[in-house]
């Protein structure tokens, strides 16, 4: 196999079944007869590939036999051969075969070629001379004749493969009416339409009707199964939900035989429609992988050699190559906002289902391909626009950054590769497209977006999205708001068709197995269970224990050190125990304010049951630690409102600090020891990022505020480090901190206000 047909397994699946090497248009409307779909797509066969006079005869042959002429020849051929001698015969210059049966004793029959494609209207028909009618012969265009003879052949395989209750000559019937022109006219149309009588099962039919009996010697010697087969007639009951049989049959006679009939034909008719549907879809995806094709040519997607080194070194280290085969960044990327992005990945991938291959991750500018993410099939590579905020131009409330088009695009790369061919085009997914493009086919979008929408992956990759979002609670930066499924495009999945696209999914055994694990938000921490123990939390002491063994939860790694560092800046005004027994059993990106049980004995207030509450040190007025119930000042706020006078009390026991301009603060940070040096080294320059961010966060709130992260170069250190160093680092820093927020506020409001004492003092810090 070549490296193209390894790239491009939909070409190599058309070549396979119809010889087709190339693509041109393909247009079926939804208006489009059986006759007229079945007509397009063997002109596209004809079109798309080479042919020699091999092709030719294999095709005649396969237009005789698979359809028998109409029920008309049933004879086994034995040869066809292209025969000059024909043309004098038939006294004809266009091309003719002579067909030769393995019956010697045969009638000879001929079949003209017409390469000139002027015989449309007589495709399929047969002629006999009147002074001869041993010679016959039947005319086909050599379009049509190609593409029937490839179409039909791959059909009657499928239809052989399955097993079918409907006979083979009806089969073949319908198949010659499909291939022969005269059926073209409109009158014929109602024999490639599904009937109402036709949907009814056997049992339901014989439910419905009643057999007429006109007198009693109707009965006589009659069983009950030969009852079965005189004329019926509908129950008046029975077609009262349902126009069309009620228009069609009321008062009308029918018998079991018109039914059967019916119910042949609706089996047939179906099972082409689903046919040509999915070779439409097929046709269809593998033009849009074309196009995505000559957008990404090859040089433009090949890894630059001009990549800065800050820019490859984050390449060459990324935590990500455990779930990408490569990450490639443009020269272009916020170095800093891939950090958070590469965090948020991580949370995500390690819930994801992964295939076989990993593919390739690319961040990059995307303006010239008018998309904010793609993925391209033949480079198994997902492409993501990651420029900064402010260089996205945003036009309206649904535009964002690439990286909310993660889980579209990562919804390409599952339906290509969690089956040999694209999941999209199996049968089980066609209906849901179906029913897809009905429902958009009412909306104001022009016809070539409805067909990029409706294209087989592209559905696929949208209702993955939807069931992240709506089934499985997905959230967080790498998908869609909810405002953004306000879309036509994603409307048109209607309640209905979204619980059959809902369930569809949960029957990827991958995605059924992680489904309860993707109910997170990818851009929080994740949490783990909350420390326990039992010993009486009553006790200061072994309180005390507790937040030793948070201290040391928290600072055993990297990533979750700087979990600690990220809650710490807006919680300054606790000490550091509190702050870390709140993190350890709420574990929010910001610390509410606490209030312990005392100060809320003494408002004569009572928490409700569902308050945030967590087991904290307080002060007492002789300096004496005890343990307390600490509660969210912000659950108070909201549980006292409508209450102007409590709401009052507990807002006065909130004291935050006063904040300042950012670049402000960090014009004064650089004239301290904080300032960046040449000759820092990596975990000095670790810490002094890690305290410039606490403070920062304290005396700013840091506009546009991310969580803090280590490089990827001081995690590597960090990791290495003595197991009590980011437990030595965290104490430091925050005492560090705590000193120098106290000089900058100097600094910052030389007029310093005088402080109000608190009946019980949380402000104070307690050394480990």
């Amino acid at each position: 196999m070549s490296e193209d047909e390894i790239k491009h397994p939909l070409a190599t699946l058309m070549k396979q079944k119809y010889g087709v090497t190339r693509q041109s248009s393909l247009r079926l409307n939804s208006d489009d007869s059986l006759f007229v779909a079945f007509r397009k797509i063997a002109n596209y066969i004809y079109k798309n590939g080479e042919w020699n006079d091999q092709d030719y005869v294999d095709a005649i042959k396969s237009y005789l036999e698979n359809t028998d002429r109409g029920n008309t020849d049933k004879r086994e051929i034995g040869s066809i051969v292209k025969d000059p001698g024909g043309q004098q015969v038939l006294r004809t210059n266009r091309n003719t075969y002579t067909i030769n049966y393995k019956d010697e004793n045969s009638k000879k029959l001929y079949f003209i070629l017409d390469q000139d494609n002027k015989s449309w209207s007589h495709q399929g028909d047969n002629y006999y001379k009147v002074y001869d009618p041993n010679v016959t012969w039947v005319i086909g265009n050599q379009n049509y004749t190609l593409g029937y003879g490839k179409l039909l052949n791959d059909l009657m395989q499928e239809w052989q493969s399955t097993k079918q209750e409907v006979p083979l000559d009806e089969f073949k019937a319908q198949l010659y009416r499909l291939t022969s022109h005269k059926y073209a006219k409109k009158s014929w149309q109602t024999r490639f339409q599904e009937t109402a009588l036709g949907n009814l099962s056997y049992q339901e039919f014989m439910t419905m009707t009643e057999p007429i009996i006109e007198n009693a010697e109707n009965l006589s010697g009659k069983d009950l199964e030969r009852l079965k087969m005189i004329s019926r007639h509908f129950k008046s009951s029975a077609l009262q939900n349902n126009n069309e049989l009620m228009k069609q049959y009321l008062g009308h006679r029918i018998s079991l035989s018109t039914w059967q009939a019916a119910y042949e034909k609706n089996q047939i008719n179906r099972f082409i429609k689903n046919y040509l549907e999915r070779t439409y879809n097929i046709v269809r995806q593998q033009r849009y992988e074309r196009n995505l094709d000559k957008q990404t040519h090859a040089k433009s997607w090949e890894t630059k050699k001009n990549i800065d080194k800050a820019t490859q070194q984050i390449m060459d280290r990324s935590s990500l190559h455990q779930y990408f085969s490569k990450i490639e960044l443009d020269n272009d990327v916020d170095l800093k906002a891939f950090g958070y992005f590469e965090d948020e990945v991580k949370r995500l991938m390690s819930h994801m289902p992964l295939a076989d291959n990993k593919n390739v991750l690319r961040l990059r500018k995307l303006g010239n391909h008018r998309a904010l993410g793609m993925y391209i099939p033949s480079l198994d590579t997902i492409v993501l626009e990651f420029r900064k905020q402010s260089e996205v131009r945003i036009a309206s409330y649904s535009d964002t950054v690439g990286i909310r088009s993660f889980i579209h695009e990562y919804g390409h790369y599952l339906d290509y590769h969690l089956s040999k061919l694209p999941l999209s085009l199996e049968n089980s997914f066609k209906p849901l497209i179906t029913q897809y493009t009905k429902n958009l086919a009412n909306s104001n979008l022009s016809d070539s977006k409805v067909e990029y929408l409706t294209t087989p992956t592209e559905v696929f990759a949208r209702g993955f999205e939807l069931w992240s979002y709506e089934s499985a609670k997905l959230r967080g930066n790498l998908i869609g708001r909810e405002m953004e499924y306000s879309a036509v495009e994603y409307q048109a999945f209607d309640s209905g068709l979204r619980e059959r696209l809902f369930n569809y999914f949960d029957q990827i055994p991958q995605l059924k197995e992680v489904k309860p694990e993707l109910a997170i938000d990818t851009s929080q921490f994740e949490k783990v269970k909350p420390l326990e123990t039992k010993e009486d939390l009553n006790d200061a002491h072994a309180l005390k224990n507790l937040s030793i063994r948070a201290l040391q939860r928290w600072t055993d790694n990297p990533e979750k050190l700087e979990q600690l560092i990220s809650v710490t800046g807006t919680s300054m005004q606790m000490n550091n125990p509190n702050r870390l027994l709140a993190l350890d059993q709420l574990q929010w990106e910001k610390l509410p304010t606490m209030v312990p049980a005392q100060e809320l004995k003494q408002l004569k207030m009572t928490p409700d049951q569902g308050i945030h509450k967590v087991r904290g040190f307080v002060q007492k007025s002789n300096k004496h630690w005890i343990s307390s119930e600490m509660y969210s000042l912000s659950d108070l706020l909201k549980q006292a409102k409508g209450d102007l006078e409590l709401t009052k009390q507990l807002k006065a026991l909130d004291k935050p600090q006063k904040q300042y301009n950012q670049e402000k603060v960090t014009k004064f940070l650089d004239q301290t020891s904080l300032k960046f040096k040449n000759s820092d080294n990596t975990i000095t320059k670790a810490f002094k990022r890690a305290e410039r961010y606490i403070l920062l966060d304290s005396l700013s709130g840091q506009v546009n505020r991310q969580p803090f992260r280590f490089t990827n170069e001081e995690r590597e250190l960090l990791n290495k480090g003595v197991p009590e160093l980011l437990k030595v680092m965290y104490l430091r820093v925050t005492e560090a901190a705590s000193k120098e927020e106290k000089n900058l506020r100097t600094k910052l409001q030389p007029t310093i206000s005088k402080n109000i004492s608190l009946p019980l003092n949380r402000s104070k810090t307690i050394k480990h």
